[in-house]
């Protein structure tokens, strides 16, 4: 089992490059060195590339067939493990709409406006960034309680990926 950090890690999204001291590109055993072994490694099928994970499935790591890092992904809402900055904004505690409108402000790229993900999923293909959660705002009543998913207004995952990532999204 991989050691939990006694402090919350804190990594800047840097865009086509990486995040924090996890870089794309790496290869899984330069990972491996940064992190510790993974919790857990799996594949999607038989002919699929590993994927890993740690902090207790809250980032999930997945390769190229030559084990080199592809993609990057992060469950960070209300993560006692990890905290994500990009472009100066908290990509978990911002919510959903300021934290869209700050990327395209910033010029880091637009949103893909023809995604079937629309509302819980944006893609910003240009950076091969994505930001996801499974709820919005008007699915909750005005008075319901809070189950832990922030009433919709925070994204609740983001992702990472190497330039073209989102490619097949586009056609």
């Amino acid at each position: 089992m991989t050691k939990v950090p006694n402090n919350r890690k804190e990594w800047e999204v840097n865009p086509l490059t990486g995040i924090g001291p996890l870089k794309l590109g790496m290869s899984r055993t330069e990972l491996h060195t940064l992190l510790g072994e993974p919790e857990d490694s799996f594949q999607d099928g038989p002919e699929e590339p590993l994927t890993d994970t740690w902090f207790e499935e809250q980032l999930f790591v997945f390769y190229t067939a030559t084990e080199a890092v592809d993609y990057i992904e992060v469950h960070g809402f209300r993560s006692k493990y990890l905290m994500l900055e990009l472009a100066g904004k908290d990509v978990f505690t911002t919510k959903a709409g300021e934290l869209v409108d700050h990327i395209e402000k910033k010029g880091m790229d637009a949103y893909l406006r023809e995604s079937p993900e629309l509302p819980y999923g944006y893609i910003f293909p240009g950076i091969a960034l994505s930001l996801y959660r499974p709820f919005i705002p008007m699915e909750y009543e005005k008075d319901e309680q809070d189950d832990g998913h922030g009433k919709g207004h925070y994204f609740e995952t983001l992702g990472l990926g190497v330039q073209g990532y989102f490619d097949e999204e586009l056609n």
